[in-house]
């Protein structure tokens, strides 16, 4: 398999058709999008950044929570052969400013009007900046172009018979050594640093990880950590993609024990410290009662849980294989 997370998507969205892809919840609600809406709707936001003039290796930022409109965005900057920006949702507007300017994004993807508002705050400082796409609604406040992601949607549809030969064109250009993405992190000193991965970076490690535990079109993931973080973002998004597994979107950190719940996962990623709160929750209790407790906390289709981000502490991770429930450790 070419190591194109482009084609990869469109290559799963082919053979799963009518499954759900994702899962999320709007107004108390659970909706589901099939693959094969997924792969529409990607291809006609990608359809509608090349009418904006996007071209192949342009920087696109995405601030926004998590949500079902970032992972199909992101799709859509990878198929007009972009690079993808994604920014942590809670950066101040002094953030924003160096990351989308140091960056050189030509457009950017926001959730909403607090994220939308940063953006205007420091649109004069960043000459590279073009057009703003909004998920949500907005009320301008710059002279940048706004875009509703609905209109970018009907922009692609409208000239999807121009555009699709560009789009297919793009993707099979793409190579193992094309620029995916540039996420900021922290690093050691100074500010942030602009790590650059390829496609082939993400697509080797979601195949690799795939060969390393089993995964399947009936896998069902709660998904909550940032996809602006490269843990949510290659597990949660990728390696998902890859095998075809369906993603159901937390509502918020708040309401992740509820989703579970209400989703009965048959797999779930988290970091250390959410692991640790459960267990610390049941360790006090007789072995048997305890592993009742966890099984009742994840529901009876929990196949396995997945840790990274940080060191998982050793008997945490024994005390959860001791109720019968794999805890595999990752990055950290």
């Amino acid at each position: 398999m070419s190591e194109n997370l482009a084609l990869m998507h469109r290559a799963t969205c082919g053979r799963m058709g009518p499954r759900t892809a994702l899962r999320y919840r709007r107004n108390g609600l659970y909706h589901d999008i099939s693959w094969t809406e997924y792969r529409t709707r990607a291809d006609r936001a990608a359809a509608g950044l090349i009418e904006l003039g996007i071209q192949a290796g342009d920087r696109i930022a995405l601030l926004s929570e998590n949500r079902h409109e970032w992972l199909i965005a992101d799709h859509a900057i990878l198929s007009a052969r972009a690079v993808n920006v994604p920014l942590h949702a809670p950066l101040s507007s002094e953030q924003v400013e160096y990351q989308v300017g140091h960056s050189e994004a030509r457009g950017i993807f926001v959730s909403n009007q607090a994220q939308a508002d940063k953006v205007f705050e420091r649109a004069g400082d960043l000459p590279n900046l073009e057009f703003i796409v909004t998920f949500d609604p907005i009320v301008s406040s710059s002279k940048l172009r706004v875009v509703t992601w609905d209109g970018l949607q009907q922009r692609g549809y409208q000239s999807m018979s121009e555009s699709w030969r560009e789009i297919e064109q793009r993707e099979n250009a793409i190579t193992s050594d094309d620029l995916a993405t540039i996420i900021y992190t922290s690093g050691t000193t100074g500010l942030p640093k602009g790590v650059m991965l390829t496609h082939g970076n993400l697509h080797s490690n979601a195949r690799l990880s795939l060969e390393v535990f089993a995964a399947d079109p009936e896998d069902v993931i709660v998904s909550w950590l940032p996809y602006s973080h490269i843990y949510a973002r290659l597990v949660d998004h990728y390696l998902t993609t890859m095998a075809g597994i369906t993603v159901a979107l937390a509502a918020s950190i708040d309401t992740l024990v509820a989703d579970i719940k209400a989703i009965q996962p048959t797999w779930v990623t988290a970091v250390p410290r959410f692991y640790e709160k459960l267990w610390t929750s049941v360790e006090q209790l007789e072995p048997e009662v305890r592993k009742a407790a966890l099984r009742g906390i994840f529901g009876p289709r929990l196949r396995h849980l997945s840790s990274g981000g940080a060191p998982l502490p050793r008997h945490v991770c024994q005390g959860f294989f001791d109720a019968d429930i794999p805890l595999l450790e990752g990055y950290g």
